[in-house]
This record gives C-alpha cells, sequence and structure tokens, in this order.
C-alpha cells in the first residue's frame, strides 16, 4: 500500500515525485540497479518494507497463550512473534539479491563511445526577471572563457532553462542587437558548434499544432538556424499551469484577483533533437525540462523515441536552498539506471553534474556558483531493460493489489 501511495502521489496534474522512501536507498548504487526492472517503485517497496519488518521484530509481541508465555511475560520479557522474524529474513533476502544483481550488472556495462559538452551554471537571480539582457551576458561570457581550443573539440554548448527569456528567431532583431557587448547571433558564429538552451517558445513551432507558448528546450546551429525543440510536457502544479486557465471567467479571475499572467501551454510530444557531430554523424538528445527528470515516463518516452542521451535543463535558484537541488538530483539520477541512457544536467544554480548509465556522478560543479566546465559524455549502445519495456509496472500492480485487499478486508468484515 505504501508502494501504491507513491506512486499515486507521482502521477496526475499533481505529480510531485518529491521525498519517496526509494531515495535514501537508492544512495546504495548496487541496491539502485533494481530499478532497471522495476523502476523507482521497486526501492519504494523495498525500503518500505525492510523498515517496517524491523517495526514488527521491535514492536510486535506473540500472544500470550501458554503458561510458559504468561510466565515470560510476567518476567517482563515478552516473546517476539515468529512472523516477525520470517518477514526480516525476507526483506534481507530480497536486499542481498538486489544488491548482487546490482554489482554484476555494473561490471558489464561499457561505455561504447564518447562525447564532449560544455555545460554552463550561470547562477543568475530568478527572482529578477526584468535582468534577461544581464543574464544572457553572463552566460556568453562564461561559456566563451570556458570554450576550447579550437572550439571544435566539444561536440555542443548547454545552457539551463529558460536561458533564453524571448522567444527566438532567426530574423529576430532583439537577439541580434542582445546583449550590447556581444549580440546573441554573433555569439553563435563565434563558439562555432550547436547550442542546446531552454527557451519559451510559441507551440506551433516544429508542427507541435497548438495554441500558446511552451517551456522549450531548443537546438541552436552557429548560423542561428533553429533545428530541434521539444515543450515540456509534465508542467509544475499551479506553478506553470493553472486548471481551467483557457477559460475565460477562470482566466479573468486570476489576472485580477491573484494577479498571475499568462501560463506555459503543455507540450504534446516526446521530441528528441538531433546533434549533429564531426564526421557527419549525429545522436538524438532527449530533454526533460526542469522536474521532468523526476518522472520515470517523460525519460521512457523519450528514450522510446530513440534518444542515446538524456540532457536536463533546469532553473531551482528560486528555492535558494542546496536541499532543494539535492532532491530534485536524488530523483533524477534514477533514469539512467531504470533506461540505461546516460544523463546531463546543465542548471542555472546547480546540480550540475554528468551521470553515467549505472548511476554513477562523473563530474559536478558547485551548486550556486557560477562556473562552465567540458564534460566527456559516456555513450552506450542500446541496451534493453524491463522497465524500458513496461513502464510503471509495480506500481500498477501495487495499486491493484492495495485495491484488492481493501475490497477483500471489507468484504471479510
Amino acid at each position: 500500500m505504501w508502494t501504491a501511495y507513491e506512486y499515486l502521489k507521482s502521477v496526475g496534474f499533481l505529480g510531485y515525485p518529491w521525498g519517496l522512501v526509494a531515495y535514501p536507498l537508492a544512495r546504495i548504487n548496487s541496491v539502485a540497479q533494481l530499478a532497471e526492472m522495476t523502476g523507482v517503485w521497486g526501492l519504494s517497496f523495498l525500503a518500505a518494507y525492510f523498515n517496517a519488518s524491523l517495526a514488527e521484530l521491535i514492536f510486535r509481541r506473540e500472544p500470550v497463550t501458554t503458561a510458559a508465555a504468561r510466565r515470560r511475560t510476567i518476567e517482563g520479557h515478552p516473546p517476539t512473534d515468529p512472523r516477525a522474524w520470517r518477514h526480516v529474513a525476507a526483506a534481507l533476502l530480497i536486499l542481498s539479491t538486489a544488491a548482487t544483481f546490482g554489482t554484476w550488472r555494473i561490471a558489464t556495462l561499457r561505455p561504447a563511445s564518447q562525447i564532449s559538452l560544455l555545460i554552463v551554471q550561470q547562477n543568475v537571480n530568478s527572482w529578477r526577471p526584468g535582468a534577461f539582457s544581464d543574464a544572457l551576458e553572463r552566460a556568453q561570457n562564461l561559456t566563451l572563457a570556458a570554450l576550447p581550443v579550437p572550439p571544435d573539440s566539444i561536440d555542443a554548448v548547454v545552457w539551463s532553462e529558460t536561458s533564453l527569456r524571448r522567444t527566438y528567431r532567426e530574423d529576430s532583431d532583439f537577439y541580434q542587437t542582445t546583449p550590447n557587448s556581444l549580440p546573441f547571433t554573433r555569439f553563435l558564429k563565434r563558439i562555432g558548434v550547436p547550442l542546446i538552451t531552454g527557451a519559451p517558445m510559441p507551440t506551433d513551432v516544429l508542427g507541435l499544432q497548438r495554441t500558446g507558448v511552451s517551456n522549450s528546450a531548443i537546438l541552436l546551429l552557429p548560423d542561428g538556424r533553429l533545428t530541434g525543440n521539444y515543450a515540456k510536457q509534465q508542467l509544475v502544479p499551479f506553478a506553470e499551469r493553472l486548471p481551467f486557465r483557457t477559460d475565460g471567467a477562470v482566466r479573468r479571475f486570476i489576472e485580477k484577483a491573484l494577479g498571475l499572467g499568462p501560463t506555459w501551454t503543455p507540450g504534446s510530444q516526446s521530441r528528441t533533437l538531433s546533434l549533429p557531430l564531426e564526421g557527419g554523424a549525429a545522436i538524438s538528445v532527449g530533454t526533460p525540462i526542469c522536474f521532468e527528470d523526476s518522472f520515470g515516463w517523460v525519460s521512457r518516452e523519450l528514450v522510446q523515441n530513440g534518444a542515446d542521451l538524456l540532457v536536463n535543463l533546469t532553473n531551482n535558484s528560486w528555492s535558494r536552498q542546496e536541499s532543494a537541488q539535492t532532491q530534485h538530483f536524488a530523483a533524477s539520477r534514477l533514469r539512467t539506471i531504470e533506461l540505461r541512457t546516460p544523463l546531463v544536467r546543465s542548471t542555472n544554480s546547480g546540480l550540475s553534474t554528468v551521470v553515467d548509465a549505472t548511476g554513477q556522478t562523473r563530474q559536478e560543479l558547485p551548486m550556486f556558483q557560477s562556473a562552465a566546465a567540458v564534460v566527456p559524455v559516456p555513450l552506450y549502445d542500446e541496451q534493453w531493460t524491463l522497465y524500458k519495456s513496461l513502464g510503471d509496472w509495480l506500481g500498477l500492480l501495487a495499486v491493484g493489489l492495495s485495491v484488492f485487499g481493501i475490497a477483500a478486508g471489507l468484504r471479510d468484515g
């Protein structure tokens, strides 16, 4: 039932997969490999079951029905229910089996190739939305300072979520003149490699066929062409999306009574970006945005659509807390194990890092500091996993068994 509860709190409009009991257990990397088969829900079950079994062992006592039991109770030593020992043994067996499988699995995974990315952590103040020109200039300066010579020794530059705060068009006068020190379109030519960045985009760009503006990840070439766009699908409830927001009366009430402006329009496709590499090759990049990398289904659909690499663009700086950014990372890290696909996180203030297909952190930038770094990113041959094939099967099974158990209990009662 606990596993069912954690699954249900993580899906739908109100879905928010923070604070799952799976995350502390997932710090044991060999045990975390269980997520390849069960997703995060196997770790939720194992953590809850192990802790509940220990609690049973400590607190549950055998019914006092025999003279010997009554005597032991009088002496202050009530006997432990033997069923508690069986549950502890079963939990330990599952834990040790998972750790053994994980140790073997980690040893079998080897990268097939490698690319290099320049990730930029601007660390701009998200509470000053009007300072866009200064924020853009900082991102450009950090990029140019870390850009290797020659620049084609890297495959792309990656900026964070909404690094561009105006919609991008190749013929935009704004980006041809801003910032004053080095206009953005000239900056693209100078770096000479593709840029993946967050930007607001009209949702009809590249055939999305919807109205409104989306929180998007876009891929720009040095000549300024926009060649790829992914619109965020799982929006933060009440912050990025409000229910019935399109209704005229509701919209007017929200704007007048609450002072809230337009919200994002969710995307409807798990679209990947095609990143060109030297020599004419290309890789497919999935770009879950912000807390989307905490939802297994978002990354799963991107990988099923061909993503060789996951690149998460995030801005958690509004939290002003390292703990919030660490919570986000703890959730996102499991995607690499579930799908055996590496993850690059390029964020405004942290936690910017590279995680390989075994869940191991390869490199990270210090939180709440302006920084940029060239990071090697391992790529793997396509890996089959049960989670990739069946998705959240264990979470759904837990819900079904819980409903059945409650119904059976009510019937017996």
